[in-house]
């Protein structure tokens, strides 16, 4: 379930996400480029589900849950090109984030939190010992 601590890193800058997606819905990896690494491990002796259907439903099934994130996430913090995360981008445009929408979230979660009480400005901090 380690896709729930992308979930969570998500809401905390305000990218939304579908919070409990089917299985079946889309994902950015296509069947082909599944296919291809599928057949990349094979080649190299690594163990795999041996039917290929299976193993696409178990791949797409749990991706779904943070495919959208992770790409975003990538996004957002201008992640090197790499296979399968920031060589893409969200499927549709409602999808995509942006740092300017982060930003306006953080900034109204912290002027609701600035509304708390602050220190008073004439007020000397314990660090200024000998200044007057």
């Amino acid at each position: 379930m380690r896709y729930l601590s992308l979930q969570w890193i998500a809401s905390s800058f305000g990218i939304p996400y579908a919070t409990d997606p089917a299985p079946d819905d889309p994902i950015s990896i296509s069947r082909a480029e599944f296919e291809s690494a599928y057949d990349e491990m094979v080649e190299a002796g690594i163990t795999v589900k041996p039917d290929r259907e299976q193993a696409w439903i178990a791949f797409s099934g749990w991706r779904v849950n943070y495919d959208t994130v992770l790409l975003n996430l990538a996004r957002f913090v201008e992640a090197p090109p790499v296979p399968w995360v920031s060589d893409r981008s969200p499927l549709r445009p409602e999808q995509i984030y942006s740092l300017r929408q982060a930003a306006a979230t953080r900034l109204g979660r912290t002027s609701a939190k600035s509304k708390r009480r602050r220190r008073p400005r004439d007020s000397h901090s314990p660090l200024d010992v000998g200044e007057s």
